[in-house]
């Protein structure tokens, strides 16, 4: 499927490496008039196919290396190649255009919207490329177990289920690869595991390459390869500041 949208980049793959950051630097603003450094990365790989977990404490830029290499955030120096688009080249439009067609996102937080039914949410990235493919949401909310709860309001839906909503709306486009932000730091640990479970084999199932961010070492521990921010960030917590995660 891989559906892209118009005037967006085509996706190819370089190689092995799905994801590269070189000398990337990014900061945000520092009220009243300053900017805060919050990222500066010498060299960054994820190999395709390959499940990376990244490990720091809060405040280390872990989020904001997940926003930049999909597409969500841009930088102030350095190059953010991910399968084989240069994302800093490009403005943010055409970032959000090729996010849709090859980057799949699970947030912390869900970002579902509530008025929306479960697979109206699904839906979503595939009507962002002109798709419509119903089956497709239908097929993946059977996957994720909620085929009851299809045609509900996301805003009735439990933590647990409104976590695997987002997770089948992060893969029903095929993403080449996944980024997930703390996909289970607001569960308990039943429903933790469970989605822990549903992402991994939806990854696999999908050919896609997963980055996740986790405060977890034994949601970690289950991936291929384990990074520490500290160990890839010249900033560091204390530099990123609290908001900066």
């Amino acid at each position: 499927m891989r559906p892209v949208g118009a005037g967006s980049p085509a996706p190819q793959f370089p190689g092995d490496v799905i994801v590269e950051m070189r000398g990337v630097r990014a900061s945000r603003p520092r009220p009243p008039d300053g900017r805060r450094p919050v990222l500066d990365l010498p060299l960054f790989q994820v190999q395709r196919g390959e499940r990376v977990a990244v490990l720091g404490p809060s405040g280390c830029g872990k989020t904001t290396l997940l926003h930049v290499v999909a597409g969500l955030l841009g930088v102030d120096t350095g190059s953010v190649r991910v399968a084989g688009c240069e994302l800093s080249g490009l403005t943010e439009a055409a970032r959000d255009r090729f996010r849709a067609s090859a980057i799949g996102v699970v947030f912390q937080s869900f970002n579902l919207l509530p008025t929306l039914t479960a697979e109206e949410n699904v839906l979503l990235p595939l009507r962002l490329c002109g798709h419509r493919d119903s089956a497709r949401a239908r097929h993946l909310l059977k996957r994720v177990g909620l085929t009851q709860e299809a045609r509900a309001p996301s805003s009735h839906l439990s933590a647990g289920q409104q976590q695997r909503v987002a997770v089948a709306r992060a893969v029903v486009h095929e993403p080449m690869l996944v980024v997930a932000d703390e996909p289970t730091g607001n569960l308990d640990r039943a429903s933790a595991r469970a989605v822990t479970d549903l992402l991994l084999e939806v990854c696999e199932e999908a050919g896609a390459s997963l980055l996740l961010v986790t405060h977890d070492r034994d949601l970690a521990a289950r991936l291929d390869r384990t990074v520490m921010m500290a160990d890839i960030n010249r900033v560091g917590g204390s530099g990123a500041g609290e908001n900066a995660s």
